[in-house]
């Protein structure tokens, strides 16, 4: 009972978060450590007014998996449905490893949705 009362407070605090102030609707394009760690940070920081609706990454290993609640929605290739399906207003590259022809690949697709993208990670050492 007491497991099930503390995962509640998370949960109706998540829902809040995402239901309250109009945030701009973003997807990070990587899974990964620093991906994860750009999400953890919009959810605790009410300042970014940014909401990360999906993970956009290239290891289809992880498709359909939830990080930080988010869900993973495809690859680079499923990109043009993901904005569709989700009113993207953003892109955020959040990894190093990401190189410049799939960067490129993503900023067209982007581009041709009006969508802005930004390269925004963490420098994890």
């Amino acid at each position: 009972a007491i497991i099930a009362t503390r995962m509640s407070f998370r949960v109706f605090g998540r829902i809040a978060a995402r239901t309250g102030t109009r945030k701009r609707r973003v997807a990070v394009y990587g899974a990964g450590s620093r991906g994860q760690m750009l999400v953890r940070e919009m959810l605790a920081d009410a300042a970014w007014d940014l909401n990360p609706v999906a993970f956009v990454d290239d290891d289809p290993g992880k498709r359909m998996l939830r990080m930080m609640g988010v869900p993973v929605r495809g690859t680079i290739e499923d990109l043009d449905k993901i904005i569709t399906k989700f009113e993207l207003e953003e892109l955020l590259i959040s990894s190093k490893t990401i190189d410049a022809a799939r960067e490129a690949k993503a900023r067209a697709i982007c581009g041709a949705h009006g969508i802005p993208v930004r390269r925004l990670f963490f420098d994890i050492t």
